[in-house]
């Protein structure tokens, strides 16, 4: 079982690796380390009463 899991894991930890890079945030254009498609709002952004309040 523990093998299995550490499989699972490696498999995870892979996909993030491939997931991630450096894309430009859709709110102030600044490059910024991203962890997938997904995410593509900076963190200084994200920390914003603007991005907060869905604004």
């Amino acid at each position: 079982m523990n093998a299995r899991a550490n499989t699972e894991r490696e498999i995870v930890e892979e996909h993030i690796k491939v997931e991630q890079k450096r894309r430009r945030c859709l709110m102030c254009g600044e490059m910024f380390d991203s962890f997938g498609p997904g995410n593509r709002i900076c963190k200084k952004c994200k920390s914003k009463q603007a991005w907060r309040s869905g604004a």
